[in-house]
C-alpha cells in the first residue's frame, strides 16, 4: 500500500516537472531566455490539478490568483449574459498557457470551463508578475503568447462573421488539427486527432445552435471530407477540408516544441501551496 503511494507521488512528481519544462520550452520559443531566465520560471509556485468535464474553472467577473497551463483535455473561455446565451471565445488545446492577462489585469471578465477531463498546471500568479517585472525577456515571451492567442481569437471573429455554417464549422476543425499537431508532415489526405467537446460545445464557438451544428457535421460526412465520432475526429481529406473553409493558417504560430531550445532538466521545481 505505501509503495503503491509512493509509486503514485512519483508519478505526480514527474508529471508536475514535465509540464513546467514544457512551459519554459513554450516560452522561450517566444522569447530567447538565458539559463537564469528558465530557472526562474521553474521555480514558479505551481501545483497539478485533474478538473472534469464541464466544470467552471474560473467564475466570469471573479479576481483569479493563478495562471493555468493546460496539460491534457479541453478547455473553453466564455462569456454569458444575463439571458442565459453564452459565447466560448476561445478552446484551448494541451501546452496553452491560459489567463496570462491577470498580469496586467486585476479581474477576469471571461469563465474558463472544462470542455472535457482535464489536467491542468496551476502557476502562482505574483510568482509570474514578478518575474514580468525583473525580466524584460520573460515579460515579452509572455506577451507574444498573450498576442499569439488574439490572432486565433480575431480569426474566430472574422469567421462568424463571413462564413456560412457549413465553411464555419470545416474552419475551426482545420485550426483544431493544426492545434494539436495531428496534421502529418509528408503529404497525406488522411488522419485523426481526439477531439471530446460536444456538440453543445461546438455550438457556443461558432455561435449555432446544437440542432445545426449537427446537420452541418452530418453534411461534411455525407460529403466524404470529415467525420466526428467516438470523441474523435477523422479528416477525409485534408486539402477539400481547407478548400470548403477558405482556410489559411499564417494566423497559427508554428507549434513550439519544434522549436531548438536550450532547456535545463535538471531544475528544481517549487510547490504551490
Amino acid at each position: 500500500m505505501i509503495k503503491s503511494l509512493l509509486r503514485g507521488d512519483l508519478s505526480a512528481m514527474n508529471a508536475d516537472r514535465s509540464a513546467l519544462h514544457s512551459v519554459v520550452q513554450r516560452l522561450a520559443a517566444r522569447s530567447p531566455l538565458t539559463i537564469e531566465e528558465q530557472d526562474a520560471i521553474l521555480n514558479v509556485r505551481h501545483k497539478l490539478e485533474y478538473v472534469a468535464r464541464n466544470r467552471n474553472i474560473w467564475r466570469p467577473q471573479l479576481s483569479e490568483r493563478h495562471v493555468h497551463v493546460l496539460v491534457s483535455g479541453l478547455t473553453g473561455v466564455f462569456r454569458q449574459a444575463r439571458n442565459g446565451i453564452r459565447q466560448i471565445t476561445s478552446i484551448h488545446v494541451s501546452g496553452d498557457i491560459i489567463g496570462l492577462e491577470q498580469i496586467v489585469a486585476s479581474h477576469l471578465m471571461l469563465g474558463l470551463e472544462s470542455l472535457t477531463d482535464t489536467s491542468l498546471l496551476i502557476l502562482s500568479l505574483p510568482d509570474l508578475r514578478r518575474l514580468a517585472d525583473r525580466y524584460p525577456a520573460i515579460a515579452m515571451a509572455f506577451w507574444q503568447e498573450s498576442a499569439d492567442l488574439t490572432r486565433i481569437i480575431a480569426e474566430r471573429l472574422f469567421t462568424i462573421r463571413s462564413l456560412g455554417a457549413y465553411p464555419r464549422l470545416a474552419h475551426l476543425f482545420c485550426e483544431m488539427a493544426i492545434r494539436s499537431d495531428a496534421v502529418p508532415t509528408r503529404e497525406s489526405k488522411s488522419f485523426s486527432f481526439p477531439f471530446a467537446a460536444n456538440q453543445h460545445h461546438i455550438a457556443d464557438v461558432l455561435a449555432l445552435t446544437p440542432v445545426h451544428v449537427n446537420r452541418m457535421l452530418r453534411e461534411l460526412r455525407e460529403r466524404n471530407v470529415m467525420g466526428l465520432q467516438n470523441r474523435s475526429v477523422t479528416v477525409h481529406n485534408w486539402n477539400v477540408m481547407q478548400d470548403v473553409a477558405s482556410f489559411d493558417a499564417a494566423y497559427l504560430r508554428p507549434r513550439w516544441k519544434n522549436a531548438a531550445v536550450d532547456c535545463r532538466s535538471d531544475g528544481n521545481a517549487t510547490k504551490l501551496r
